[in-house]
C-alpha cells in the first residue's frame, strides 16, 4: 500500500466508501444513551480522564450504587468483592473460578464470576443487563506472567515470590471489549460484557424486541446501546472475522484489522488494532527491522523502562481491509501538555518483534475518541468508524 505525503509526513484522509447501512439497519430503532459520569476535568477535554458510567448491581435491599471506569481493553467486569452488596455469598465455591491479567500493568485479579443484575442509572429509561462480575479475592504484580498460568503467578527459580494482596479495595474496571482473550483475558467472552448482555430497555425484553440490534456506539457524550438506520449515518463499516469462540458465544469477533506504518517506513506492515478507553498513552508493534526512532522513557502504567517514539514521528493506522477501510494520522508529541486536544496519545510505547512471536498491532488509546466515534455490531461483526 502506498501513501500520499505532505511536507508534515502522511496526509490524513478517508479512503473508505461506507457500506449502505440502510440495507442492514433497515427497521432497527431501538436505542438508549447511557451518559458519561460528569467530570469537570474531562468535560472541557474529552477522554482525558477515565469514562465511567453509574450503575447499580444487584437489586433490592441487595444492590449497590456504583461508578466504574470503562475499559475497551478488556472484557468482563472486575470488582473488589468489598462492593459488592453482599460478601461473600453463602455458596461461592459453587461458582466459578475467574481471573484476568493487565499486560500494561502486570496485575493479575483472581476470583470467582457471580452473577449480577446491572442497571444503567442515568440512561433516562430501565436499562438492565444480566453478567457473570470478576469479584476479586487476590490481585498481585506479576511480571513473568504467561496465558498457561492460568490464575496462578509463577515464581521463577531464584525469585521471592510476589507479594500477594487479598480482598482488594478500591477496583472497578467495566470492561466492555471485544476480540481480547488472547491478551491475558482466556474467559472475556461476551457473556462477560455487560453492553452486549441487555436483557431490558424500557422495560421490553430485548430478546423478544425485533427492533433492536445487538451492538453499542461510544461517543463524546456516552454510550449508546443499539445500532439503527439512524445512528449508524455516517459510519463507514469493515467486517469482522469470526472470533476464536464464536462457536459457542455468536457475537465473538477477532479486532479489526489494521495496517500500520511510522514514518520513514515505505509500507504499512498488517496487523490489528485497539482503541482503548482505559488508558491515554498508546502500545505498538512493529517488525524487528522497522527505521524508527525511539527512546528510553518510564510507562505509566507499570513505572518500568520502555521504548517510546521520539518526537515528530508521524504513525499512520489504515483500519479496515479492501475498499471498506479508513485512515488516520497523527504527530507523536511525547508530552500531556502539548496538543492536548488533539487526538495524539501522550506516549507510544513501542516494542520490536518478529511477526511471528508478537504480530503488529497499535493500542491507540482513549484520546482517538476525541475525533472519531466507533460502532461495534456484534450481531452482524462490523466495526464502524465516523469523524467528528
Amino acid at each position: 500500500m502506498e501513501f500520499s505525503t505532505s511536507a508534515q509526513g502522511y496526509t490524513t484522509q478517508s479512503v473508505m466508501s461506507s457500506i449502505a447501512t440502510s440495507s442492514i439497519y433497515n427497521g432497527f430503532t431501538t436505542q438508549v444513551l447511557i451518559p458519561f459520569v460528569s467530570n469537570a476535568a474531562n468535560s472541557p477535554i474529552p477522554f482525558t480522564e477515565k469514562v465511567r458510567v453509574a450503575i447499580t448491581i444487584g437489586s433490592g435491599t441487595d444492590s449497590k450504587d456504583l461508578s466504574p471506569s470503562i475499559d475497551t481493553g478488556t472484557c468482563g467486569f472486575v470488582l473488589s468483592t468489598n462492593s459488592f452488596p453482599r460478601w461473600p455469598p453463602a455458596n461461592l465455591s459453587d461458582y466459578p473460578v475467574g481471573w484476568e491479567f493487565l499486560s500494561s500493568s502486570k496485575k493479575l485479579y483472581s476470583g470467582h464470576w457471580i452473577p449480577q443484575d446491572v442497571s444503567f442509572r442515568q440512561a433516562g429509561v430501565q436499562v438492565k443487563s444480566q453478567i457473570p462480575i470478576l469479584a476479586v479475592e487476590d490481585t498481585v504484580i506479576c511480571p513473568h506472567y504467561q496465558a498457561t498460568d492460568k490464575n496462578v503467578c509463577p515464581t521463577p527459580v531464584g525469585e521471592e515470590p510476589p507479594a500477594v494482596t487479598h480482598l482488594p479495595e478500591r477496583i472497578s474496571l467495566f470492561g466492555v471489549g471485544f476480540g481480547r482473550q488472547h491478551d491475558g483475558q482466556p474467559q472475556g467472552n461476551p457473556d462477560k460484557n455487560a453492553f452486549l448482555n441487555i436483557v431490558s430497555i424500557n422495560n421490553t425484553p430485548t430478546a423478544s424486541d425485533t427492533k433492536f440490534r445487538n451492538g453499542y456506539i461510544i461517543t463524546r457524550e456516552g454510550i449508546i446501546i443499539g445500532l439503527t438506520e439512524s445512528n449508524t449515518d455516517g459510519y463507514s463499516f469493515s467486517e469482522l472475522n469470526e472470533g476464536m469462540h464464536h462457536a459457542t458465544h455468536p457475537l465473538d469477533w477477532q479486532p479489526v484489522s489494521a495496517c500500520i506504518a511510522v514514518d520513514p517506513m515505505a509500507s504499512c506492515v498488517e496487523g490489528t488494532a485497539l482503541i482503548d478507553t482505559g488508558i491515554t498513552h498508546s502500545y505498538l508493534t512493529l517488525p524487528l527491522d522497522s527505521p524508527i526512532h525511539r527512546h528510553d522513557t518510564e510507562s505509566p502504567s507499570s513505572k518500568a523502562l520502555v521504548k517510546a517514539l521520539d518526537d515528530g514521528s508521524v504513525v499512520h493506522i489504515t483500519f479496515g481491509t479492501g475498499v471498506n477501510r479508513v485512515e488516520d494520522t497523527f504527530t507523536v508529541v511525547n508530552s500531556t501538555n502539548t496538543m492536548i486536544t488533539d487526538h495524539t496519545p501522550d506516549m507510544i510505547i513501542t516494542t520490536l518483534s518478529a511477526p511471528a512471536v508478537k504480530p503488529p498491532f497499535i493500542n491507540t488509546g482513549t484520546h482517538f475518541l476525541r475525533t472519531w466515534n466507533v460502532a461495534f455490531d456484534a450481531g452482524g461483526g462490523r466495526f464502524g468508524l465516523k469523524r467528528v
